[in-house]
């Protein structure tokens, strides 16, 4: 069991790590705008995406959850935080959510890189 302090301190690194992951994934999102004429479609997605990690994970089917949850990880904002707050003696969340945060924030910058390399003008 953990002392009172150190589960204070891994809610702290909870928060943080899901609002980095939510940003990493939006950041990789609007990056893809360089590419694209118009923006209300990447807007949209990225409206819906941040209502999908408002959910619970289990209120959505299997294929969906293991889609969201590990190809676009937007479920792990929410599920994986309350599952650790839950259980907060199992430490496997907290790792997938540093690994997720990681990743996310990897692609994005990639993301945002080639971009950078591919745009013309700064004006529309």
């Amino acid at each position: 069991m953990r002392r009172p302090a150190v589960q204070w301190g891994c809610l702290i690194a909870v928060v943080i790590l899901a609002t980095a992951l939510l940003f990493g994934i939006e950041i990789a999102l609007a990056s893809t705008m360089f590419w694209l004429g118009e923006g209300q479609g990447v807007n949209f997605v990225r409206i819906e995406l941040q209502g999908m990690a408002r959910w619970p994970d289990f209120v959505y089917k299997l294929w969906i959850r293991r889609a969201f949850t590990f190809f676009v990880p937007i479920l792990m904002v929410g599920s994986q935080s309350s599952y650790f707050l839950l259980h907060p003696s199992d430490p496997l969340p907290l790792g997938l959510l540093l690994a997720a945060t990681v990743l996310a924030w990897a692609v994005a910058i990639a993301i945002f890189r080639a971009g950078l390399r591919r745009n013309e003008s700064a004006s529309s």
